[in-house]
């Protein structure tokens, strides 16, 4: 396994959409965030979309990658090289894996291959592929739609910091970089009607 450089339609393994999952290899300290991350994953499955996440089997991605995995749906893994070498994606389901040099292509390779994404509450990793997302998405480099699914009002805290850069100055986008749900439900819904709109 290798780094690939195919598009997109790689990651599709069925008719459904390739959505990219961020979220914590921790699992968090309440654990309905950990229920969400499971629901989510069936709706995934369910939907006939494919996973796009980070590999990894604990945490909060090993919750929306089992149930992913628990539903019959269809998983992409993308890990970097030494990740895999240190802990072999520990506890992962069955999943179609692809292997980049760094933290850096890993997180190219999941935004190539989705067609929308789903952040899940989480830290460094989850805000950094947020961010990154958004600031392409600023730039006219991709119209693909961000959600993020708040539980504890973290997403919402965010959004606020977002709202005050923006009446700074700092931030210049005609229209929202992301939208929150609040349901696993509401999230899929979201992103089914970007992307078919």
């Amino acid at each position: 396994m290798s780094e690939s450089s195919s598009d997109h339609g790689e990651a599709r393994a069925s008719k459904g959409l390739a959505i990219c999952v961020f979220c914590d290899v921790e699992p968090g300290q309440d654990p309905e965030t950990h229920r969400l991350a499971g629901e989510l994953g069936a709706l995934i499955a369910s939907r006939g979309h494919v996973l796009v996440y980070g590999a990894g089997g604990s945490g909060l991605m090993g919750a929306v990658a089992r149930g992913v995995s628990q539903g019959g749906g269809s998983i992409m893994g993308v890990l970097p090289t030494f990740l895999y070498e240190r802990d072999h994606a520990a506890g992962a389901p069955a999943q179609t894996l692809m292997l980049t040099r760094d933290l850096t292509g890993r997180k190219l390779r999941m935004m190539a291959s989705a067609d929308a994404f789903i952040a899940l509450p989480g830290g460094y990793g989850t805000l950094d592929g947020i961010l990154e997302v958004a600031a392409r998405a600023e730039l006219g480099l991709h119209r693909k739609p961000l959600v993020l699914l708040d539980y504890g009002s973290l997403w919402e805290q965010f959004r606020d910091l977002i709202s005050g850069i923006d009446k700074r100055g700092f931030a210049v986008s005609d229209t929202p970089l992301f939208q929150l749900a609040y349901t696993a439900q509401e999230a899929l819904r979201i992103v089914e009607d970007k992307v078919t709109a």
